[in-house]
């Protein structure tokens, strides 16, 4: 597996919640990073993850207007929450 890819693999796991403290630090060992390192790669690759979306969005939509992509953005949000969230 490529460098590019382990670390992909390891750090995706934050893509959509946050770790605590030992999640951080077992990522940290597993690709040879500190804790502030890791936590610094999970912000630039939810920051790009991000970005990515966006893109996608404006190109399904054939808009470049960031009001609009937000608001396509925010019903999408709102279909997944009604469809994946469940109360306990």
């Amino acid at each position: 597996m490529s460098e590019g890819r382990e670390r992909y693999g390891v750090l995706s796991q934050f893509l959509s919640v946050n770790g605590d403290s030992a999640a951080y630090a077992e990522a940290g060992d597993r690709l040879n990073m500190c804790v502030s390192a890791v936590k610094v790669a999970v912000h630039r690759l939810r920051k790009r993850l991000c970005e990515l979306v966006r893109n996608e969005v404006s190109e399904t939509l054939m808009v470049k207007d960031p009001a609009v992509i937000d608001a396509e953005l925010a019903l999408f949000i709102e279909v997944l929450q009604k469809h994946f969230v469940t109360d306990s």
